[in-house]
């Protein structure tokens, strides 16, 4: 029993080695993307690059302390493997694993934002799109998510209308905590799809509902202040809107209905 026990405990630490590595490369991955992007138009007068310029400094602060997590984890790793039991190993590995993620979320942030990719229209179906974006979050067990079974057709960039729905109940989730409900709604109007998403969260400083939708505006630590700047300016590419309002918080977007001639 104790040897099988032995393999288990190494098995885990080599698929934690592989997250690792993969969360490594894709980090070099983005980064030299971001790179190309910022090398190719550093000399333009372009918004988002004046905006940048201002984000660089305040990147740079922001990604100090997960990289100083990563290799004060690798010194104690160096330190303690050799006698250690392996379920420190398997921690640090999760704790590299996830101050890796924090600065790649941090990159493709700012990649989003930068990116000029061209808008695709497709017809699409809003419920299934909400349903796929919500597996891609990790939601606490006593969080109940509730989502409209109507099923929303529109004309949207599906890649990129699926991120916004990632971002907006991703940003719900850590509103709501350990405990509490978020109700996603999808109603029409007569040129709209509309879907709202509520949680049972704190709410948002009345100072800040016009501002949190402004690049490099964040109220959370470690934050890049481009996610929803980047959803407001996904949708606008594709004639839609998002909002906000309190009591309950509750963000509004809309999109355009799917038609055979559009």
């Amino acid at each position: 029993a104790g040897a099988v026990a032995k393999k288990t405990k190494l098995y885990k630490i080599f698929k934690k080695s592989e997250n690792v590595a993969r969360a490594k490369k894709n980090l070099r991955d983005k980064q030299e993307e971001l790179q190309k992007i910022i090398t190719r138009k550093v000399n333009t007068s372009e918004d988002k690059f004046s905006i940048m310029g201002k984000y660089t400094s305040q990147m740079a602060h922001d990604i100090k302390n997960p990289l100083s997590l990563i290799k004060l984890q690798v010194d104690y790793m160096k330190l303690k493997y050799a006698t250690a039991e392996d379920e420190i190993m398997l921690s640090s590995l999760h704790n590299i694993e996830k101050a890796i993620g924090q600065i790649t979320t941090q990159v493709n942030d700012v990649l989003n934002f930068l990116k000029d990719s061209p808008t695709e229209f497709k017809k699409c179906d809003v419920n299934e799109m909400v349903n796929t974006s919500l597996e891609l979050i990790k939601i606490p067990d006593d969080v109940r998510v509730e989502v409209s079974e109507n099923h929303g057709i529109i004309n949207c960039d599906e890649a990129k209308t699926k991120s916004v729905f990632a971002n907006v109940l991703y940003n719900a989730v850590q509103a709501v905590g350990e405990k509490g409900e978020i109700i996603v709604g999808i109603n029409e109007d007569e040129d709209n799809v509309i879907v709202t998403v509520q949680d049972s969260g704190a709410g948002i400083p009345e100072e800040n509902l016009e501002k949190i939708f402004e690049p490099l505006f964040s109220t959370k630590k470690g934050g890049t202040g481009l996610g929803l700047a980047n959803c407001k300016q996904i949708l606008e590419s594709q004639n839609g809107s998002i909002s906000v309002k309190n009591n309950p918080t509750t963000f509004t977007i809309k999109l355009q209905k799917y038609s055979e001639s559009s």
